[in-house]
């Protein structure tokens, strides 16, 4: 005997389900998700202004226990971590200058502050010279003095006309070091 199948009954509509009241924390939670997505958002349009890729951005969780949410810059080519140190030094030091004026509009102090300091032996880029050089220290004046990197007698420089040696001008420097060598390698 064969059993005949009766159509299931017509379903009624589940009643729609009504979302819970949300938390202060899971409010609190979801405006800092949305203030690091703006952030986000921010650092993608800077960085693509700037010509840089910047292909691993993200929002991170927080972590267990951890209340704010994360940007994550991710990983970058050489080139690109380069050219973002150039930039980011130029915006520091164009924040500090208009920091500067506003804070001592009155006061002429005639230096210059810069927000990096170099240490003795990092190569700088002298513009007005078009030259690159090993920061050596400041002389009596409080001048850079800035060495050839292959060697050779130091320059003074103004600090206003220095920016932080960019991948080309380490390039630079480099040549010049090698080629120094072998001249020296060849008369030896």
């Amino acid at each position: 005997m064969t059993r005949k199948r009766t159509p299931a009954p017509p379903t009624e509509p589940e009643p729609a389900t009504v979302a819970a009241p949300r938390s202060l924390v899971d409010v609190l939670r979801s405006a800092e998700h949305r203030t690091a997505g703006l952030a986000l958002a921010e650092l993608i349009e800077a960085t693509e202004a700037a010509g840089l890729m910047l292909p691993s951005l993200s929002v991170e969780l927080p972590a267990w226990g951890r209340a704010d949410f994360l940007v994550q810059l991710g990983g970058v080519s050489p080139e690109t971590a380069a050219r973002l140190a150039v930039v980011l030094r130029i915006g520091a030091a164009a924040i500090a200058a208009e920091e500067s004026e506003e804070s001592e509009e009155s006061e002429e102090s005639g230096t210059v502050t810069h927000l990096w300091a170099p240490v003795v032996g990092d190569l700088v880029h002298d513009i007005a010279a078009d030259r690159v050089g090993e920061y050596r220290g400041l002389d009596e004046t409080g001048r850079w003095l800035l060495a050839p990197p292959a060697g050779g007698e130091p320059w003074p420089v103004d600090p206003s006309g220095v920016r932080a040696a960019d991948l080309s001008d380490r390039l630079r420097a480099e040549a010049a070091w090698t080629t120094a060598r072998h001249r020296a390698v060849r008369v030896g």
